[in-house]
């Protein structure tokens, strides 16, 4: 039964961006109320039945895996060891583990051997692209396994994604396989890009369905144009959330288990720029980062998360302001900003703030094209500083304009980075 009940949240929920009905419909069903009236589904010869699985007591299911090995209920985010943070570390090499990214990760360890296919969905700035990248470098690219990332765009046409992948892959008699005798994994990222031609179809998404339906293509340079397999291989694939109005056709769709990515909750967000925080403080030793700074740090990923969400909300896009988009890459380049900077350079809170200000104008404010945004701009940040940082915004701008740039290199007597520039 257990198993049963994970296979349903996985299979039937993983597509949903939000499961609050479900849940309700499954508690339901699984301490055998009558769903058939209640929902009215009309199902002809049901009988309810309860399950000996106790769920309730777990919570959210939907944040949990059932472990088959010990016939455990855990957490996603128990069944991966914690990030732990080391100077050595660069900015891009902080891949902080989410309850979303650990269950995408678990997935395609699952899928790929079952020869089965994975399609991730999401909106921009989620980790879809990283996530993927990330477990297949980890995991399958060894001696049974090598993958290939392909990334469409629009102008992407058939003929050029059909010789992208015969070229990484291993020519026999009518046949194309990974080399080494390996299984191979083929990523495509943004699959929904390619543009639509006359009659609506998308020519890379029908030659990639082709495959799907019998198992290989047409040769493309020959006379004879002999039909080629393209044998073991599997496919990942991600793309933006139907939303932005890029779909793929569902004949393609159906050869598919589909994910869905949702938005980090603030919760997941804190923990992810807290860690990010940390390291910031952790690579900064000669100097260190003042005591000053770090107490504010925290007041600051909550001003940047409410900053974020406020901006989201305010500022949409239109004909005239299509770039009025915004994303968790966004607030991503902010703390990128901050901690680019060490100890000579911010010495105290109120320079932190002053840099705080900087990198948000940077990423949110430049992107705002008349007076009318900047101002409203002005009067969300001026509110987030008052609910979170405790400061007036109008305090640092009124008499000061607020620059910082990096113009040369620092130069330290004889190199030594303990002393001052």
């Amino acid at each position: 039964e257990n198993v049963l009940i994970f296979s349903a949240i996985i299979g039937l929920c993983g597509n949903l961006n939000n499961v609050a009905n479900f849940k309700e419909y499954l508690y339901d069903l699984i301490i055998g109320n009558d769903v058939n009236t209640d929902y009215k589904l009309d199902l002809k010869s049901f009988v309810p039945r309860k399950l000996i699985a106790k769920l309730h007591d777990l919570g959210n299911i939907f944040e949990y895996v059932y472990i088959f090995n010990t016939g455990k209920w855990m957490k996603w985010i128990e069944i991966r060891e914690q990030l732990t943070i080391v100077e050595t570390m660069k900015f891009n090499d902080i891949i902080i583990p989410t309850p979303t990214t650990i269950k995408i990760d678990y997935l395609i360890n699952q899928v790929i051997p079952s020869k089965k296919h994975l399609l991730i969905t999401g909106s921009t700035g989620t980790g879809k692209t990283l996530t993927v990248v990330n477990t297949l470098s980890k995991g399958f690219e060894n001696d049974r396994f090598t993958f290939m990332k392909i990334c469409l765009t629009a102008q992407t046409s058939a003929n050029q994604i059909q010789s992208i992948i015969e070229s990484k892959l291993q020519k026999g008699y009518r046949k194309f396989t990974p080399t080494n005798s390996r299984k191979g994994v083929i990523f495509i990222d943004d699959l929904n890009m390619p543009m639509k031609e006359k009659f609506g179809a998308q020519p890379p998404i029908e030659l990639l369905r082709q495959w799907m339906d019998y198992g290989g293509w047409y040769e493309l340079y020959s006379e004879t144009k002999d039909f080629y397999n393209i044998n073991e291989v599997s496919f990942i694939t991600s793309m933006g959330s139907i939303s932005s109005g890029r779909t793929i056709t569902s004949r393609y769709l159906r050869h598919f288990i589909v994910m869905y990515m949702e938005n980090y909750k603030q919760q997941v967000m804190e923990n992810i720029y807290s860690n990010i925080m940390q390291w910031y403080v952790l690579k900064n030793k000669q100097p260190a980062i003042s005591d000053k700074i770090i107490g504010i740090k925290d007041s600051i990923i909550k001003s940047t998360i409410q900053l974020f969400t406020s901006v989201n909300s305010t500022f949409k896009a239109t004909p005239a302001k299509c770039h009025y988009t915004f994303n968790l890459r966004d607030m991503t380049k902010i703390f990128q900003g901050i901690t680019r900077t060490n100890g000579w350079g911010i010495r105290d809170d109120n320079e932190m703030i002053k840099l705080w200000i900087h990198e948000c104008e940077r990423v949110f404010k430049d992107r705002l094209t008349d007076e009318h945004d900047r101002s409203t701009y002005d009067q969300l940040i001026s509110n987030v500083m008052k609910n979170t940082i405790k400061r007036s915004y109008e305090s640092y701008t009124k008499n000061n304009i607020i620059l910082f740039g990096n113009f040369v290199d620092m130069i330290y007597r004889d190199n030594n980075k303990s002393l001052p520039p």
